[in-house]
């Protein structure tokens, strides 16, 4: 909700792969979704975000990585620094590598930031 808060107080016009979703769960599963419908890469994110370790990432995980890409029409993928601690540094870095892994490109260090370039990719 903070991003897609503060893109509402800024006025940047973007959409947000994982923003709200109020839904059906899928066409044949109608029970409500409060979040947005699951893809692979958003999956293995919350994996690497949330246990602060990098899933095991197959050949099908990266193709259906970049299929989601292309779904968000991204162009790039950002991520900023999560703070000192040793539990931040180590959440990062699972978020890091996992990115890495899954869309198969090095992020660039910019202005405080990991970005990734998928802009070719999609």
């Amino acid at each position: 909700m903070d991003g897609m808060q503060w893109s509402a107080v800024t006025g940047i016009g973007f959409t947000m792969p994982g923003g709200y979703f109020l839904g059906p769960t899928n066409e044949t599963d109608k029970t409500a979704l409060w979040e947005a419908p699951r893809r692979t890469m958003s999956e293995k994110l919350k994996v690497a975000a949330y246990n602060a370790y990098v899933p095991f990432i197959t050949a099908t995980d990266k193709q259906q990585a970049l299929r989601d890409l292309k779904f968000w029409r991204a162009g790039v993928l950002v991520l900023q620094p999560l703070g000192t601690s040793k539990s931040a540094r180590k959440t990062e870095n699972a978020l890091k590598e996992a990115t890495t892994k899954l869309i198969g490109l090095e992020p660039t260090w910019r202005d405080g930031v990991w970005i990734w370039d998928v802009r070719r990719l999609t």
